[in-house]
Formats: C-alpha cells, sequence, structure tokens
C-alpha cells in the first residue's frame, strides 16, 4: 500500500499518472515510458540518462515530460538526454554534442545554431529536406469497414468503443492520439491480436463478425508492429530468417526451407531498402533501429498487401532512417489501403489523406489531412 501510495504521489506531482496495479504486459509503449521515468524519479537518482524518452510520446506528454526536466535540472541533477529530434535538442539542451558513426564530430550551445537544419546536416553529413513529397493518388475500392466496433475488457490494456472508419486502396488514413486511449488495443484487433467484444470488419467484400475476424488469418494484410525488437523480429534469428518470419506461405511448397531461395530474397531487399549490414547471416539483435525497422517494413511490403498497417513506424529512428520509411509508406498507398497508427502529428500530415482523432477510447472525429489547422 505504501509503495502504491508513493506511484501514485510522484505521478501526480510529475503528471505522469500511471495505473500502479496494472500489469506492464498490458500498458501501451507510451504507458511503458511514463513508466520507466517513474521508477528514475522514485529512486532520486543525482545522474539520469535519458535515451530517446520522448519516442513514444505524444506532444502534450512530451510537453509535460519537459516541464520535469526542467524541473529537475533545477533541483540539481544532471542529465545526459540522447534524442534524434532536433526541435527537442534545441528546446531542451544547454549544451549540444553531435554524434555521427560513432565519434563526436561538433559541440555547440542552442544559442549558436541557426536552425534545426544545421543540426540535421552535422547529423547526417549532408542537406537534408525535413519533409516529404506527397504525390496525388486516385483513391479506390474499399478495403476495410469497420463498424461500432467494440474492444475486450480493459484487462487487456486501453480498450475503445463503437469505432467506425472505412479505408480505400490509394489513401493513408492516420489513426492519432495521446498513448493510452484504445489506439494499440484497436490495432490489435484490426490485426486479429485480439478479440473485440463486439461490430463488425468487412474486409475485400467480405463480412466478418467481431469473434470471426479475430479467429481468421488474413495474409493480404500486412502489419509492422509498434515493437519491433519483441513483437517484429526474433533477435537471435539472422536477416534472412527474420525475413521470412510472416512469410512462410509465399513460394514455399515444401515442408523445407529453401535457405537458397531465402538468401536471394534477403539479398534483393538489403539492396533495395538500403538495409546496412554486414551480410545476411548477421543477427537482427545486432542492427541499428532503423536498419530493423527497414528489414521488418521490407518484410512486410513485399507480401504485397492489400492493406498495410503500421504502428508508430519512425519511433526511434534518426532522420535519414525516417525520410526512408516516410518514401516507403507513400509508395505503398499506390499499391493498397494504408492504415497508420501514429502519436505523431507531423508524421500524421505528412503522409495521411486522412485523420482519425482518438479519444477516450473513441474515434471523435475524421479530418482531411490536408487541413492542418483543424487538425
Amino acid at each position: 500500500a505504501k509503495i502504491t501510495q508513493e506511484i501514485k504521489d510522484f505521478g501526480q506531482k510529475y503528471g505522469l499518472d500511471i495505473d500502479p496495479d496494472a500489469n506492464v504486459g498490458s500498458l501501451s509503449m507510451g504507458e511503458r515510458q511514463r513508466t520507466e521515468i517513474l521508477k528514475l524519479l522514485i529512486q532520486s537518482a543525482k545522474l539520469l540518462i535519458f535515451d530517446e524518452p520522448t519516442a513514444v510520446l505524444a506532444q502534450p506528454d512530451v510537453e509535460r515530460f519537459f516541464a520535469i526536466v526542467k524541473k529537475l535540472q533545477q533541483d540539481g541533477r544532471g542529465i545526459i538526454f540522447i534524442t534524434h529530434k532536433l526541435e527537442e535538442v534545441l528546446a531542451i539542451a544547454n549544451r549540444i554534442a553531435i554524434l555521427r558513426k560513432g565519434s563526436i564530430i561538433a559541440q555547440t550551445t542552442p544559442d549558436r545554431v541557426n536552425s534545426k537544419h544545421d543540426l540535421a546536416r552535422l547529423m547526417v553529413g549532408r542537406e537534408v529536406v525535413l519533409r516529404v513529397d506527397k504525390p496525388e493518388v486516385t483513391k479506390k475500392e474499399t478495403v476495410l469497414k469497420i463498424t461500432n466496433l467494440t474492444g475486450p475488457p480493459r484487462q487487456t490494456g486501453p480498450s475503445f468503443t463503437d469505432v467506425s472508419f472505412s479505408v480505400n486502396k490509394g489513401e493513408i488514413l492516420s489513426i492519432i492520439g495521446v498513448a493510452g486511449n484504445g489506439q494499440a488495443t484497436l490495432c490489435k484487433a484490426i490485426n486479429g491480436l485480439v478479440t473485440p467484444n463486439s461490430g463488425s470488419v468487412e474486409f475485400l467484400d467480405t463480412q466478418f463478425d467481431a469473434q470471426s475476424w479475430a479467429a481468421c488469418r488474413h495474409h493480404e494484410i500486412s502489419y509492422v508492429p509498434e515493437d519491433r525488437h519483441h513483437m517484429g523480429s526474433v533477435a537471435d534469428m539472422d536477416l534472412a530468417e527474420n525475413y521470412l518470419l510472416t512469410r512462410l506461405s509465399t513460394g514455399n511448397t515444401s515442408f523445407w526451407l529453401n535457405h537458397a531461395v531465402m538468401e536471394k530474397d534477403i539479398v534483393a531487399a538489403i539492396d533495395k531498402y538500403s538495409i546496412v549490414t554486414h551480410n545476411t547471416r548477421t543477427l537482427a539483435g545486432q542492427l541499428s533501429g532503423g536498419n530493423l525497422q527497414k528489414l521488418i517494413l521490407a518484410r512486410e511490403l513485399e507480401k504485397k498487401p492489400e492493406l498495410f498497417i503500421a504502428e508508430q513506424p519512425t519511433q526511434g529512428l534518426d532522420i535519414t532512417a525516417t525520410e526512408e520509411v516516410w518514401q516507403a509508406i507513400l509508395s505503398q498507398r499506390e499499391h493498397s489501403a494504408v492504415l497508420l497508427f501514429t502519436g505523431d502529428i507531423k508524421e500524421a500530415l505528412s503522409l495521411s489523406d486522412r485523420v482519425a482523432v482518438m479519444f477516450s477510447g473513441r474515434i471523435v472525429e475524421i479530418l482531411d489531412a490536408s487541413d492542418g489547422e483543424s487538425v
């Protein structure tokens, strides 16, 4: 009881409310991040090292986190803040060290930096365009239609209620919201990983009730999960094996794996998606976050899906990897319907045709992404 009260007190004091009785496995990535931050605060550490602490946080949570960091600084604690997000660097840092290819290549202060473009150039060694061009694509037939879908009970994570939307071939629909508002459970339900309580799903003109949808395995759907390390890949398998994980039915007509075909496929993917690795026998756990994400993207996109689902696809990635992932997702909308779950408003506006805003387990509005002010 004492520990529970302590967690509640710290959470209230720093704006990091979390349910002390929740199982960590049921929490969204954003809620897990808040739990990690609370652990540090409760320990009263003198030096705090934050490695991409805002990667899973929506903008309101980021602003609250920055208020916490500034208070910790005022309390005399030292803070090492590791991030790829340039605007955060300029907003929070007293001093900036730029790491490229394992070496500190420059040190500066925010007042000596003219813009985040200057930082980006130092980080990657070239001029970086911090936006993407979104070509016009004709919207075609409806691929997925969700009607009055209500999720499972809360014990599987923050749930959702009475959700309805559709997504067409040729468009990107983003679902955005602050972590913990049910979007993670909705994503799992659409992928058949949890069973909704009620509602219906229409996929490629076939109607399913909530239970039959969860029982089916749809090879026409590709999914890039939020947790690339534990759900999207197997760290102790090599690249060729990981590339085959969700593609076993693709051209595999024998009980035995065809290693020659596996090698050919992964070599082609490495070249096409610019995956940086020593060789195809490199273990997935040895890749950087950006290259692991590109491996998972390559695997899912090369399945030629009718519906492509990406969950927080650029979370924790550097500028170069983010650009490459964005371009891959934009290209995919020419071939399928794309459903994007993201907490990054800039990402949603850059990539989407429409944006569905989720709050307290419900979709409160679906807006045209071209009207950035309304979003």
